[in-house]
């Protein structure tokens, strides 16, 4: 077992250890399947070194492709999605390295800025809808709505802000592409109404 902080290694002898010599203050144990180290490693991936949000979905890609096994006699033990994210939640409360770019739930009830009509005037060339709220969050904090020139909305309507703006903008661009982006394999349909 390696400190996540320091690298300091740990053999199974000190099964018990929950500090480390630099101070960390370690999670998970020996007996553990996930150690402190490879959800470290796996934060990391998941948010791009702390430059993007993430949710669940993203972490638990990363820790799949991880799972890939080279070689057909490597037996690995791997965690369903529910089992990761337990462990996750886990990690989020007692770790002092944990990232604070997970996105847990939905936030973007009301827009942080007002939003003029000049920007759906001029800046929107398409309407992206999605399966679920979560995925709308993890797609405008990580500015692909600026990106795309899209308005990302959910299948439900959320955000309901967008809704006023929606029709305005439906009205005076009746020919715009609206693409709609389905989970599990996150593949963009674009439909062109003309």
């Amino acid at each position: 077992m390696y400190c996540p902080k320091c690298n300091q290694h740990y053999r199974k002898k000190y099964s018990n250890i929950r500090l480390c010599a630099c101070g960390y203050s370690f999670v998970f144990g020996h007996n553990d399947i996930i150690k402190d180290r490879l959800m470290l490693f796996l934060e990391r991936k998941a948010s791009q070194n702390g430059t993007h949000y993430f949710t669940m979905d993203t972490l638990y890609a990363v820790y799949q492709k991880l799972q890939i096994k080279p070689f057909p006699s490597v037996k690995r033990t791997t965690l369903s999605q529910n089992a990761l994210a337990q462990k996750y939640q886990r990690w989020q409360k007692h770790s002092s390295l944990r990232s604070d770019k997970f996105i847990e739930k939905p936030s973007l009830q009301q827009p942080e800025n007002p939003i003029g009509e000049e920007v759906f005037e001029y800046g929107v060339e398409q309407i992206i809808v999605v399966d679920e709220p979560l995925t709308v969050d993890l797609f405008v904090k990580n500015n692909k709505h600026l990106n795309k020139k899209a308005v990302i909305i959910s299948s439900e309507g959320y955000p309901a802000y967008l809704k006023p703006h929606l029709q305005t903008l439906l009205q005076k661009q009746p020919n715009i592409k609206i693409g709609f982006l389905h989970k599990p394999l996150m593949t963009l349909i674009v439909h062109d109404f003309r």
